[in-house]
């Protein structure tokens, strides 16, 4: 590189080509703006850049230079007002009104396909290519962005001919995938270029060379007499170097590239036409096709680099240098050190250069928010946060808002993440059932959703719609299984039940969707995507209108609501290109598209600090720089994979290698890590795996340490100090207070607070978990059903009794029965269907079951209620059951029998006074307790196994347990435990303590998390 100093006067005198670099360690653009100021006078004429031109790579640099001529315009030469230059950006070439003096109409192109049609349209090629077997649609817009993909790199490989391709193919003897592939990929070579003759069109990569070409033209046979500036490009694509190729040589004209490495030696230079992953690949390239030897590329004047700016960007480039040139890295340590030692240049470029290494993505995000908070503190001060990981800036954004600062990343907020996203989200998946619990209610309680109603009668209107139980005490009808098929089916329950506000809330939604004409869930026929788009529309408005505003003046305002429009203009563009659509494919469609958008940050950026990802970055320059996620697969990311060609049929048919595009990261990461304060920050483990640091920090502490003498001392030039290391900060934020360790609970109500009143399975939960009892009955808390929910063992156990109980009185087809039973119980037809052969069996063990015992029988009663009443310390205690089944044998003595879809109790069970339902319910019978049944003892206590499948076929299944002293004793055992343990509970010093019997801890509890089992114990129920 010619690095003779230039003066800014002599700028456009200099013989052409004229190709100039800014060192990475400058402001690029701020130095732009700087010398071209000086350069055409600004000081003295407010209009001395009226008639320059200067292209820049994206809108961001376009902004932020122009905001950078503004600054010395107004602040350093006084003038009140200031005549900005044209500025225009590289990737808007093919606009009409960006081609001046000329526009895209006397190219004579067709329009441009704008992306969603061109989306659609390669995605029905895609359907039509697989006449016999399409694909979801879903799933060919994925594949129709590979397609887009591979046409935009051929576009950038410059003469691609696809006609090469199955001669190639066959030629290399591939797997036969690999020649699948090779004819699929007939859509691009041939299927596209005549879709596009067809349609009269013109593919977007396509236009934009022309018109870069035509511009190139123009220039040529007119040169322009004002500057025309080429700047912040590497030269990457072909309409770039078309126009650089022509500006370079205008009597005005001029290219300045980004970070060319002047120290790079010839050897490394060769060798980087040969490394794509290399940050000078694509520069050195661009020169090549230029014509240009870099030796000819002359510092920009005003471009100053400190001694620390130019130690650090040689330790950079030649840590990021390819490796073939590495075996000489001491070598060439001596010779870029220059009369310093290699030391010296080492320790001066790490200097302002810090590692930050967190533990996990959280402590990463939270040490970079820290960092760009603790820059606030200094006035004046500037930072900016940049990684390519969107995941993390959204969480570094939400967490600087605790200190009330606000900034958008620049990446902007994924569609789906924003109301209005949400609320399309939510009506794709309610669309399918429109009586799914669950999904009616998420819409219903969407933060826009309204359906007319105001706001005080909208939010009562949901609580009555989701409270436990109705004034008679029933379930809720949303809670627990689902008994409903329909909307309107839904709101006649509800009105039964008197619930009147739910009742009209789900009429209007009714109403609602009949402004829908297009549902999925009533359609057979495949849906067109215009239609679908503005029915939803139309739903969307109803849903949204309140008493105050309707719903189009409400829904599409501000610029969520302009991209909520657009995202359905874009749905209706590739539906009208790829096709109808299958009804039950619509929802899963239409969210695909929706992932894909996102909400622009919001106008107004902060004035110091900022978060960008590497694109947004690129000649962005702030006091402090944090480079955050280098991980290997995050930054750099790993090559794409091309799913339809193998590398070396890319490299022959001229496709750009996949290695190119983390040349591009690499120089993003070179001309960022140059800038004087760098905060390098990475995680140790990611997803909850250890993660690899990035080769770009590897070589770099490589490299360093040869200069250093130790990977020890590179570790240590890197380190923060502790009163500035961010991770001291984070953990003394994150470190929890000191607090005594958990104690279980044991509450001590008072006595008249405590139940009186048991059923002979609530004794066996005074058992097993007492707090249990405590919280229900004490505290009358009770478990909340969920939306929706499956109806689960005990809804089907409860099921199965009903049936058995009407099989007694009403006879007939008791699989009929059962079937009726499952279903008002809120078990699915899928599910009944599916299990209908297990209930098959178990009814047919039943039924022989019960044959066998009807001549031993004499009366037999079902689910037949009793009790008995103790007085416990002045206190009248009451035990009362219902039993499954009592049979009054031929010998005047009883067989109570439980029926079990679960497992049933063991004989250990039994005698050891854990499960003490069947012997308590012996000792009521003993005592006359069960309404319409003499007193008389008990001389069988029977479980009957209800359960689908062979457990309920096993051969000692309805035999009355063999039990050693007989059921009586039993039951006199039952009575004398039940005794002490209500005199136990009678006193104050009983507490009730979360399931103190080691046997039953592994049982999940609905009050598990109340007794906050998770603090003081590991028990396997602890994680209900």
């Amino acid at each position: 590189m010619n690095t003779g100093l230039v003066a800014a006067k002599d700028i456009f005198t200099l013989p052409t080509p004229r190709i100039f670099t800014i060192p990475p360690a400058t402001s690029f653009l701020d130095s732009l703006a700087r010398t071209l100021s000086e350069t055409l006078n600004l000081q003295d004429d407010p209009a001395a850049l009226a008639d320059a031109v200067i292209f820049c790579p994206n809108k961001r640099s376009s902004r932020a230079i122009a905001q950078a001529f503004h600054v010395l315009a107004t602040e350093k030469y006084g003038h009140k007002a200031l005549i900005a230059p044209e500025i225009r950006v590289l990737g808007d070439l093919e606009d009409d009104h960006t081609i001046a003096p000329i526009g895209v109409s006397e190219l004579e192109l067709g329009p441009p396909l704008s992306p969603s049609k061109r989306r659609g349209a390669l995605a029905n090629l895609v359907q039509k290519f697989r006449a016999e077997d399409p694909l979801p649609p879903s799933s060919a817009l994925t594949v129709a962005d590979q397609l887009g993909s591979l046409l935009d790199q051929a576009a950038m490989g410059e003469g691609v001919d696809w006609s090469k391709l199955e001669t190639l193919v066959d030629d290399a003897d591939l797997a036969k995938h690999w020649q699948l592939s090779a004819k699929f990929l007939e859509i691009v070579g041939e299927y596209w270029p005549a879709h596009l003759d067809e349609e009269g069109a013109t593919d977007p990569m396509a236009r934009r060379v022309a018109a870069a070409q035509a511009l190139a033209n123009n220039w040529h046979n007119k040169p322009p007499k004002h500057p025309i500036i080429i700047a912040g490009s590497t030269g990457a694509t072909p309409a770039t170097r078309l126009l650089m190729q022509a500006a370079m040589n205008l009597p005005q004209g001029a290219v300045v590239l980004p970070g060319l490495d002047p120290d790079v030696s010839e050897d490394a230079w060769s060798a980087i036409a040969s490394s794509p992953s290399h940050p000078q690949h694509t520069l050195q390239r661009a020169l090549g096709k230029l014509g240009v030897d870099k030796s000819h590329v002359i510092k920009w004047p005003g471009a100053v680099e400190t001694p620390n700016n130019e130690a650090r960007r040689k330790l950079i480039n030649e840590a990021l240098a390819p490796a073939s040139t590495t075996k000489d890295w001491t070598d060439r340590l001596k010779v870029l050190s220059g009369a310093e030692s290699p030391k010296h240049l080492v320790e001066s470029g790490l200097k302002g250069l810090t590692l930050i290494e967190a533990e996990d993505e959280s402590e990463e995000a939270l040490a970079a928010a820290l960092l760009l908070r603790e820059a606030l503190e200094t006035k004046g001060k500037t930072a900016a946060l940049v990684s390519p990981d969107g995941s993390l800036v959204r969480r570094v954004s939400a967490l600087l808002t605790r200190w009330g600062v606000e900034i958008d990343p620049s990446s902007g907020t994924p569609f789906l993440q924003t109301p209005h996203g949400a609320l399309f989200a939510l009506m794709f998946q309610w669309l399918r059932d429109e009586g799914d619990p669950v999904q009616m209610l998420s819409l219903l309680k969407h933060p826009l959703v309204r359906i007319g109603w105001d706001e005080e009668n909208y939010q009562s209107a949901l609580i009555e719609l989701e409270a436990h139980a109705d004034e008679f005490g029933k379930d809720s009808i949303m809670r627990g299984p689902r008994r409903h098929d329909s909307l309107e089916e839904l709101a006649d329950k509800l009105g039964m039940n008197k619930r009147a506000q739910s009742a009209q809330l789900i009429r209007d939604l009714v109403s609602a969707t009949r402004q829908c004409e297009i549902r999925p869930s009533t359609m057979q026929k495949p849906i067109d995507g215009n239609s679908f788009a503005r029915s939803i529309a139309r739903l969307a408005e109803r849903l949204v209108t309140t008493p105050a505003e309707t719903g189009s003046t409400r829904l599409w305002r501000g610029s969520v609501g302009a991209e909520a429009a657009r995202y359905l203009e874009a749905l209706a563009e590739i539906s009208q290109e790829l096709g109808e659509v299958a009804p039950d494919l619509w929802g899963e469609f239409a969210e695909a598209i929706a992932s894909e958008r996102a909400i622009p940050p919001r106008g107004g950026e902060h004035p110091r600090l900022a978060i960008w990802g590497p694109l947004e970055a690129r000649q962005q320059m702030r006091d402090v720089i944090v480079l955050a996620s280098l991980n290997e697969g995050a930054w750099p990311a790993a090559a794409a994979a091309d799913s339809f060609l193998p590398r070396r049929l890319r490299k022959k048919l001229g496709l750009p290698d996949p290695e190119e595009r983390l040349g591009l990261s690499a120089h993003d990461f070179a001309q960022l890590a140059c800038a004087p304060d760098v905060k390098l920050l990475r995680s140790k483990r990611v997803d909850d795996k250890p993660a690899v640091a990035s080769r770009w920090l590897w070589r770099l502490r490589t490299l360093s340490a040869g200069g250093l003498g130790s990977p020890e001392a590179v570790d240590e030039a890197l380190h923060p100090t502790p009163q500035n290391d961010p991770l001291v900060w984070a953990r003394a934020m994150r470190k929890a207070r000191t607090y005594a360790p958990a104690q279980p609970p044991a509450p001590k109500p008072p006595i008249d607070a405590r139940p009186t009143v048991f059923s002979v399975s609530r004794v066996a939960t005074l058992i097993r978990d007492p707090y249990a009892v405590y919280a229900s009955d004490v505290l009358k808390l009770k478990p909340l059903a969920p939306v929706g929910a499956d109806s689960g063992p005990a809804g089907r156990g409860t099921a199965i009794h009903a049936a058995v109980e009407r099989y007694e009185i009403e006879g007939g087809d008791i699989m009929r029965l059962i079937n009726e039973e499952l279903k008002a119980a809120g078990e699915t037809t899928t599910a009944i269907e599916l299990n209908r052969p297990l209930w098959s069996r178990a009814a047919d063990a039943y039924l022989v079951w019960r044959n066998e015992r009807e001549p031993r029988v004499r009366e037999k009663k079902l689910e037949i209620k009793g009790s008995i009443t103790f007085e416990v310390s002045g206190r009248k205690y009451i035990l009362h059951a219902k039993a499954d089944r009592i049979d009054l044998l031929k010998d005047n003595t009883f067989a109570i029998i439980d029926f079990k879809t679960g497992t049933p109790k063991t004989k250990k069970q039994l005698e050891t006074g854990l499960e003490p339902q069947l012997p308590l319910e012996a000792l009521i019978a003993h005592g006359g307790g069960f309404e319409k049944l003499p007193a008389a003892d008990t001389s069988e206590l029977i479980y009957v196994s209800l359960a689908p499948g062979a457990a309920s076929t096993k051969a000692d299944n309805g035999k009355p347990v063999k039990l050693d002293e007989g059921p009586m004793a039993e039951a006199q055992k039952a009575r004398d435990g039940f005794l002490r343990l209500i005199h136990s509970y009678s006193t104050l010093s009983q507490a009730y303590y979360s399931k103190p019997r080691a046997e039953f801890t592994w049982a999940v509890s609905d009050y598990d998390r109340l007794a906050r089992r998770d603090e003081w114990t590991l028990d396997a129920g602890a994680d209900a």
